[in-house]
């Protein structure tokens, strides 16, 4: 498979997979739907305070790591691979949080909780972010 100068993965997945506006307003509404129907779901099956503490943790996570990757792009050029430090320290933040909904404030949980949540789940998105990386150079 040869390399096209200034065809990355991305530029060819939308090329590949470009959608109709009205495709696109479809497809937000029916993730609208899914969200909302998520959260209800979340709160009947799971109970008020784990359902709040889920989606708690995936909004701090996002807005966490976008955050981050915003002052990381802002600092360097990102011609290297993404560190793994912003991956970690938005999913300990998340776990941070979801156990304190969940648990109240004690400091063993919370060191437990914050370190592997950013092991595991930073860790794991951080990999795929690599892996995908490495997709788009070859």
């Amino acid at each position: 498979m040869t390399h096209e100068p200034g065809k990355t993965f991305l530029d060819r997945w939308s090329t590949l997979y470009s959608v109709p506006r009205s495709e696109l307003i479809a497809a937000r509404i029916v993730l609208g739907v899914m969200l909302v129907a998520g959260i209800v779901l979340s709160f009947t099956d799971l109970g008020v305070r784990v359902g709040v503490s889920i989606w708690l943790a995936l909004a701090t996570y996002v807005v966490v790591l976008v955050v981050l990757l915003r002052r990381l792009v802002h600092v360097h050029n990102r011609a290297t691979p993404w560190p793994f430090w912003p991956y970690f320290t938005a999913a300990a933040v998340a776990g941070l949080v979801a156990t304190l909904v969940t648990q109240g404030a004690l400091l063993r949980p919370l060191f437990a909780v914050a370190i592997s949540s950013g092991l595991v789940y930073g860790g794991s998105h951080w990999l795929l972010v690599r892996l995908l990386q490495r997709a788009d150079r070859s």
